[in-house]
This record gives structure tokens, sequence and C-alpha cells, in this order.
């Protein structure tokens, strides 16, 4: 058990209504290594009281959150998401999921492999008023910041790994890079069918001389550098999603901006 996941463990078994916590993926088979994200299931006697404490907790202990995504849910006594926090290892994201009990857990999770590391000396206590359900989210466009964050993430494991999805990773961006720079001269609200030689070619006629040099380097084929163009794309994608934001009075957050171009910058050079 690595030092992270270790605190994140200690904090919330010290916690009253968890009575249970389990690890689940691979970590539940094999040792983890630095690539591995902490997917644990906590189990929770009082469900209010654990989605309004759970992130004060780790802030409180030291476990400074860059970004928090809570998966939108209609399911009941079920609270799942994902974090990832500064100044730690860039791979260590944080999956949580916090039931009521087994029958809680989602159905995709059923077939795959779960291990208990704590169980509290009152694990059948549960609370009198189980009912749970998850307030419906705002939508806030610092989810894209946060979807480009995840694919930078996979995309450098990957790369490490010498793993053939990394070129999985590395088109998805590039739709995304594509999408965004047609939104940009089309109309931000405009959705495009998905990207082919038609709308490339009609982009291209489009582009600022800026956009056209960028655009030449990314797409580059003949010179073609994976790492140095993977940092462009995400540069460039960050400077789409700010005049995005600003154009339309939405949230970006300079600080995941920040954080992410770092931890590439360490990651692939």
């Amino acid at each position: 058990m690595d030092l992270l996941e270790n605190k994140i463990i200690n904090i919330f078994s010290k916690q009253d209504e968890i009575f249970a916590i389990d690890i689940y993926g691979k970590g539940a088979l094999s040792p983890k290594d630095k690539f591995s994200d902490i997917d644990l299931f906590f189990y929770s006697t009082d469900l209010h009281k654990s989605y309004d404490n759970y992130l004060k907790l780790l802030e409180n202990n030291g476990l400074n959150i860059l970004f928090n995504f809570q998966y939108p849910s209609e399911q009941i006594n079920y609270i799942s998401g994902y974090i990832v926090f500064k100044n730690q290892c860039f791979y260590q994201k944080l999956d949580y999921n916090f039931v009521h009990s087994r029958r809680s857990i989602p159905t995709m999770y059923i077939d795959m492999p779960i291990k208990n590391i704590y169980m509290s000396k009152n694990s059948y206590v549960h609370s009198s008023n189980p009912s749970f359900y998850l307030p419906k989210p705002s939508p806030c466009s610092v989810q894209t910041q946060e979807s480009i964050y995840l694919n930078s993430i996979a995309f450098c494991k990957c790369h490490h790994r010498s793993d053939l999805n990394v070129w999985t990773y590395w088109n998805s961006l590039i739709e995304i890079y594509l999408e965004l720079l047609i939104q940009k001269y089309s109309g931000w609200d405009n959705f495009s069918r998905g990207i082919n030689k038609s709308s490339r070619k009609n982009l291209r006629e489009k582009l600022s001389t800026e956009d056209k040099l960028d655009y030449v380097k990314i797409l580059n084929v003949k010179n073609f550098n994976i790492k140095k163009q993977y940092i462009l794309c995400v540069e460039s994608i960050n400077k789409l999603l700010s005049l995005k934001a600003y154009d339309l009075f939405e949230f970006y957050s300079k600080e995941i901006e920040k954080e992410l171009l770092k931890n590439l910058a360490n990651e692939l050079y």
C-alpha cells in the first residue's frame, strides 16, 4: 500500500460513519506501481454526513485538491467520482465510491476483484434513514479541462508502458482540438457532426496565421514527434478553452492549466 493511499484510508477509517473500506480493480490483486489509481469503496452508515464532509476531511489533513469531479447519478445510496490532488504523483487519482452496503454497488463493479482493507467493530450497524440521492450538479465548463487532464494522465501511462493505447488518447485529443478550432471560427455554440476531410479543408481556409502554424505543427506527419506534438496540442486546447470561457462568461481554471502543463513537461521531457 503506498503512502497516499494509506493516508486516505487512515483518514476515513477514523470517521464514525465509515464501517468498512474496500480496494477494487487491479490494486486488489497485485502490488500498485506509480501509474496506479487509488480505487476505493467507502461503506457509510450516514451518506449525508459523508457527502458533506469528505472533501473537507481530505483538505484538513493536508491533501490539497486540484479538482474533484462527481459523477451524476440517480441511483439511491451511491456517491462516486474522482479527485486529483496538488503536489502528489501525477498519476495518483483517487476514484472514490461511497455506498450504504454492498447491495448499493452498481452492477458494473460486480465482477471486479474487491479486497477488504478495513472493517470496524460496528460493521453491521446501519443508519435508520439510509435513503440518499445525490444532488444534481450544475453544469460547468471546467469538466472539459478535467477530461484533458485525465486524457494526459492516461496518455503518459501508455507512453511509459509502450502501450499501443497511446494512439487512442492521441486521436481523442486531436478530435477535441479540431472541434474547438471549428467552434472558434463558426461560433462556440456550434457543435459539428464529426471531423472529416471536408470540415478540415473548410477549417484550414479560415485559420489565422498563428492558428495555422499551430495546426501544421500539431498535425505534422512528416517529422512526427508524439511527445512534442501532444504538449503543443494540450497548450492549444487550453488557449481555446480559455477563449471560449471568456466569450461565454464561463469558469476557467488557470491553476488546472498550470499544473497540467508542468506535469506534462516533467513526464514527457
